[in-house]
């Protein structure tokens, strides 16, 4: 039995994806955050709240891999996904989300990478300071186990 058989052309996309396809995965992706973009650009925000969710899903199953563009990809899907919850106090339950994700960016940045960077610039300035800071001590404990 096919238990995606409902959702037609992306059953067997689904099924490739889980047996850890890479390419697969990132499709998936790609295609639930232009799901979550169109959803929100209707403003039915659950609808873009749960493509944000199934994005954030496969896009951490690509960045498993090591490629720095499936992780800014997992970057985006987190602070999609954290823009969603509440990240407007400290102790708000997006704010794992978004440091998540901006640790991601900076650990990136501070590789190199250009994508990462100006992603990273952008979304600095827009957090709490505390925020920034945990997201900071984030990236310096993960750096040390890399």
């Amino acid at each position: 039995m096919n238990a995606n058989a409902a959702l037609g052309d992306l059953a067997p996309l689904i099924a490739i994806a889980a047996r850890g396809n890479l390419g697969a995965q990132r499709a998936m992706s790609a295609y639930c955050l232009k799901e979550m973009n169109g959803h929100w650009a209707r403003g039915y925000r659950l609808g873009a709240t749960m493509s944000a969710v199934e994005a954030m899903f496969w896009a951490r199953l690509a960045a498993s891999q090591g490629n720095a563009d499936d992780a800014n990809d997992l970057a985006t899907a987190l602070g999609y996904l954290s823009d969603f919850l509440d990240t407007q106090s400290d102790d708000g339950e997006g704010n794992e989300l978004l440091i998540e994700s901006i640790s991601i960016l900076d650990r990136l940045a501070t590789r190199g990478d250009e994508r990462a960077a100006v992603s990273l610039n952008a979304v600095v300035g827009l957090v709490s300071p505390s925020v920034a800071q945990r997201a900071k001590a984030m990236s310096e404990d993960l750096a040390d186990a890399e």
